[in-house]
């Protein structure tokens, strides 16, 4: 849990000073017993959805949004 108060880079956007809730990975690569990497991952798609940036999961804004990437996979793929 957390509140954004910072820009938020990529992509620059503005601190909305809204409250969030989010689930933590952490993958730990051992070596000789020892930790010699972790790797955090976070599923920002669902920080920016309630931080407003993101339309809501279900909305006719996300639907719009599936579509138009749809469309673009489509003309990627006749060139």
């Amino acid at each position: 849990m957390g509140t954004q108060t910072g820009q938020l880079d990529p992509p620059g956007l503005a601190p909305p000073g809204k409250r969030v809730e989010f689930d933590v990975r952490e993958i730990a690569e051992i070596r000789d017993g020892l930790v010699s990497r972790i790797r955090i991952v976070v599923d920002m798609m669902d920080v920016m959805r309630q931080l407003g940036m993101f339309p809501a999961r279900g909305s006719q804004g996300e639907r719009a949004i599936a579509l138009m990437q749809r469309l673009q996979a489509k003309l990627v793929r006749r060139r």
